[in-house]
């Protein structure tokens, strides 16, 4: 957890350097680059309820 809250002020710092600098558009793009890394990871939750019905037994 404080992994990952450390990693995200990480990316805000670096985008926010890029900006004090000019380079808004890299800064932009940047922050889509991680938030999409980061979006791309997560199991959508129709997956995860499939996937559990998989495991489950059949009811009689």
């Amino acid at each position: 957890m404080l992994g990952k809250l450390m990693k995200k002020i990480e990316i805000l710092f670096e985008a926010a350097t890029y900006a004090e600098a000019g380079a808004f558009e890299i800064a932009r793009e940047t922050l889509k680059r991680k938030y999409f890394e980061e979006k791309e990871k997560r199991v959508p939750v129709t997956k995860r309820v499939e996937q559990r019905k998989e495991i489950r037994a059949p009811h009689r």
